[in-house]
């Protein structure tokens, strides 16, 4: 899919209070929820994580693949660390 992607809660993945609060307030580009085989991941941009303490924490390395921070990374890391959005 065009646009940031998220694992699907059915696959694994914990239904958290920050990736909830990404979900709702996905003004910079479609979020889609869907598996991404490990396969895909040569095609990935940028990545981060989610966490309710840490909010954003960009992605550098998986493997031997290096993932920049990019521009949408840090614009993330903006929205959620604002006062009005992260109370959500």
């Amino acid at each position: 899919p065009e646009g940031w992607v998220t694992p699907a809660l059915n696959g694994g993945v914990l239904c958290g209070t920050m990736r909830g609060h990404v979900l709702s307030v996905s003004e910079i580009a479609a979020i889609h929820e869907c598996m991404l085989p490990a396969s895909r991941l040569a095609e990935v941009q940028e990545a981060f994580l989610t966490n309710s303490v840490r909010g954003i924490t960009p992605i550098q390395w998986i493997d031997e693949r290096e993932y920049p921070i990019g521009e949408q990374t840090l614009e993330w890391q903006r929205i959620v660390s604002e006062p009005n959005q992260a109370d959500g």
